[in-house]
Formats: structure tokens, C-alpha cells, sequence
């Protein structure tokens, strides 16, 4: 959504982080008021933890944020290089939840909790130092009528079951985004990766519970109860989860000799999991889980084969399509999405489905899903090349730094039938990249 760059506060001599929204997104009212409520929301934190806000403004029609310059690595960095240790995953996932409890106690839920978002410093003498950066998608609890109500923010991989459906958020929204973070941690892996977004969605809300590989009952049932698919199910809040994980063996120093004893209970757990897999301790689990999770769906040792899940149920033929349209309608779309994705898994060769299912994602800016669905579309039913809607789209998908090559491919391979629509963005367009790129692709068909 912007760039950063990195400053000087002059007279102060200060280094700081400017961050810019890019101006061609700022146009968009809905995207103006979420970059002020970040501003507004960043500027109360001052932990530790956090990343400080010290001004914010709008220059030339970019809106822009002036943070603490913050120098280190992300834990995305750090994830791709294997699985930590679990002192040290604890460790970081413990300073996560103390900034996350402090913004809360100010009324505000980050609602994009990541490794991106996470950076590491290392102060001399205190190890690994947690910067939670990036308050743009959060919502202030104590406004009323923010901008974000309704409306499904956040990345798909992190974001829990009520978040991705555009349900009211809380505190315990961002349990669950630090419960996926610290299985990724542990595991090097997340607990739930589908094919596409709503993919993902659909195993966050459905999918049996992972277990953490290796990790000892406790830690691994503090994780399953963060993971927990309704939130009252969850930790109360982030305190209660890094208390739940200060209690866990992984978190405690061993004692002298205790290497031995260490081994043989990660040993232990190894089996006990394997025998859970196996469905033999099926009674002994549901005995050890914590009171407030037992509605949830049951664990799996190994990750699921959501595949497996139970279907989605939908309604017949006749009447479906025109419900989702009706949605739609409606502003609901997060809700439209995801009951079109459940009637292509019944149904993957509905043309009709598949091109509606595409046009949403592009209206979300989700390019490369959108393509997915409207290939499938196009596969059944050749002859959608050449309806407006589709054409429409993919010059709006000209704006896209990563997506305008294979719009334009498409778009040439439309032809002549696409140049009214090339034409006349190339004329009205607000924004500068579609502007150039369609005037381009014109004369180029012409």
C-alpha cells in the first residue's frame, strides 16, 4: 500500500522512518480514513514493543506517517530459515503479546499480526527485542462507526475465523493471529496453508486443530486454545496467553542435568501425539483439554487434510446464484465470496460461478486470485472473453506494478473488442498507471 523511507528530523540530527501512502490508492475515501485512524491509533502506543508515531500529515495528496527508524530483520527472514528453538520462539512470541496487551489496554486491535510486521533488534546485553510495526488495520474499539466495520482486513494466512468473515473483532482476534505466528515459529511452518485466500479462510474456520511438533502438552495446548475457532473458546486476552505460555516447560531455564530428562519428555510427547493420530488416546485428550475448547474441532498430530473437512452446505441450483447475487447486492461481498467458493467445491465446471467468484476478487484487488477463478470460467465457458465485465476488470488491472503484464497479455489476445474500454481509461482514468498502459495497449491494437 506505500513505501518507506528512511529520514532525517532535521535540527535534531534524529534518523526516523517516513512512511507514504502511494498517492494512486490514497484517492480512495475508505483508504484516507483507515490511514487516519493508523495515525491516530499508533500515536497513543509508547512501549517498548511498539513502534512510536511522532507525526503524521498529507503532502502533495500522499498521506504519510513519520515513525521511530526501526533496523533489524523481520521474523519473516527469520522463519524462512527453519523452525527456532522453543525458548527463543517463546521468547519473541512473549514480547508480541506484552505491545499487543498494551495497545489493547488503549482500545485499539492491531488485526494484522505477521513476521512481516514483526522486526527483531538486538539490544547489547538483552538478546532478541521485539518492534511490532504497522497499526494500518486496526480498529479503535472505543470509535464508533470505523471505517473498518463490516468489511474483512487483514492477511488471509493470520487472520482468525471471526476476522475473515468481517465480524466484530477484539482483543482476542489478535490471540489468534500470535497463536498461527508462534506455531510458524515452532514449526517453520503454518497450521493451515490453502490453495488460494478463501481457501485458507475455509481451514482457519473448519480444520481440525495441528498439533505443534515436539512441543510439550502445555505449550502445546496454550497454542491449541489461542488457535481456537470461536473466541470465547481463546485465551481472554494477551496477558492470558503469555501467562499460559510463561507456565510451559519450554519457557523455564533447565536446571543443571536436566538435558536428559528434557529429551525424554519431548520423547514422550512425540508418542503421545502419535498415538492421538492413531486415535488410541482419544479419551485421555479430550480429558486434558482446557474446559473453554472443547467445542472446537478435534486435533490432528500431523496437518489436516482439510480436504477431508465436511462439506459446506448449499442450496439448490436454482436458487443459489441469485441469492450470492443478492448479496452482492447488498455490500455483503465478504459473505458472497465465501458462499461461492463453497458452491464451486460442489460444483467446479458452474461458468456462471467461477466469473462472478473473479470479478469480486478483482474488485478486492486480488489479482491473482481473481485470474484463478476467471481461467476456470473461461475454460468452461470460451465465450466470456468478451463480456464487458471481464474486459473492465482486467484494465483495472492495469494499476498493478506485479499484475499489468498479464492483463495486457489478455488484453491483447482480446483484441480490437477491448479497445473502447483501453480508450476510454486511457481518457478518464484517475489513476496514472492505467492511464499510461491502456494509451499504450490502444496503439498497439490499433
Amino acid at each position: 500500500m506505500g513505501v518507506v523511507y528512511r529520514a532525517e528530523r532535521l535540527g535534531l540530527g534524529r534518523p526516523v522512518a517516513i512512511k507514504f501512502l502511494h498517492p494512486w490508492i490514497a484517492l480512495r475515501a475508505e483508504t484516507r480514513r483507515r490511514f487516519e485512524i493508523e495515525a491516530r491509533a499508533a500515536s497513543r502506543l509508547s512501549h517498548p514493543s511498539c513502534a512510536a508515531v511522532t507525526d503524521f500529515g498529507i503532502d502533495d495528496g500522499a498521506p504519510f506517517l513519520v515513525m521511530d527508524l526501526v533496523t533489524g530483520e523481520t521474523l519473516r527472514s527469520l522463519v524462512e530459515r527453519g523452525p527456532l528453538s522453543p525458548a527463543r520462539a517463546l521468547h519473541i512470541a512473549r514480547q508480541i503479546l506484552a505491545g499487543l496487551s498494551h495497545a489493547h489496554g488503549h482500545g485499539i486491535v492491531h488485526r494484522d499480526i505477521k513476521p512481516q510486521n514483526v522486526i527483531l533488534t538486538e539490544a547489547t546485553g538483552l538478546g532478541d527485542q521485539v518492534r511490532i510495526l504497522d497499526f494500518g488495520l486496526a480498529k479503535l474499539i472505543d470509535e464508533t462507526g470505523a471505517a473498518t466495520t463490516g468489511f474483512a482486513v487483514g492477511t488471509p494466512g493470520y487472520m482468525a475465523p471471526e476476522q475473515a468473515v468481517g465480524d466484530k473483532v477484539d482483543a482476542r482476534t489478535d490471540v489468534y493471529a500470535v497463536g498461527v505466528l508462534l506455531f510458524e515459529l515452532l514449526a517453520g511452518r503454518k497450521p493451515y496453508v490453502g490453495g488460494d485466500a478463501m481457501e485458507t479462510f475455509r481451514m482457519h474456520r473448519e480444520a481440525p486443530i495441528p498439533a505443534v511438533p515436539g512441543a510439550s502438552p502445555a505449550l502445546d495446548a496454550a497454542v491449541a486454545r489461542a488457535l481456537a475457532k470461536r473466541p470465547d473458546d481463546r485465551h481472554a486476552d494477551a496477558a492470558a496467553f503469555a501467562a499460559a505460555l510463561a507456565a510451559t516447560p519450554e519457557a523455564r531455564p533447565a536446571p543443571p542435568g536436566a538435558l536428559r530428562l528434557d529429551r525424554a519428555r519431548r520423547s514422550s510427547a512425540r508418542i503421545v501425539l502419535l498415538l492421538v493420530a492413531l486415535g488410541a488416546a482419544a479419551a485421555v485428550a479430550v480429558a486434558a483439554w482446557p474446559r473453554g475448547a472443547r467445542t472446537t474441532p478435534s486435533r490432528a498430530a500431523e496437518p489436516a487434510d482439510t480436504r477431508a473437512a465436511d462439506p459446506v452446505e448449499v442450496q439448490p441450483p436454482a436458487d443459489e446464484l441469485a441469492r450470492i447475487r443478492a448479496l452482492v447486492a447488498a455490500g455483503r461481498t465478504e459473505a458472497a465470496i465465501t458462499q461461492l467458493v463453497a458452491w464451486r467445491g460442489q460444483r467446479p465446471r458452474d461458468a456462471a460461478a467461477a466469473f462472478l467468484l473473479g470479478h469480486l476478487y478483482f474488485e478486492k484487488l486480488w489479482w491473482n486470485d481473481g485470474m484463478q477463478a476467471y481461467d476456470a470460467a473461461l475454460a468452461a465457458d470460451p465465450s466470456l472473453r468478451a463480456d464487458p465485465t471481464f474486459i473492465k476488470d482486467l484494465v483495472h488491472g492495469l494499476v498493478s506494478d506485479n499484475f499489468h503484464g498479464r492483463a495486457e497479455a489478455l488484453l491483447l489476445g482480446i483484441g480490437p473488442a477491448a479497445l473502447p474500454y483501453l480508450d476510454e481509461a486511457a481518457r478518464t482514468s484517475d489513476m496514472t498507471n492505467i492511464r499510461r498502459r491502456a494509451a499504450a495497449l490502444a496503439a498497439r491494437l490499433r
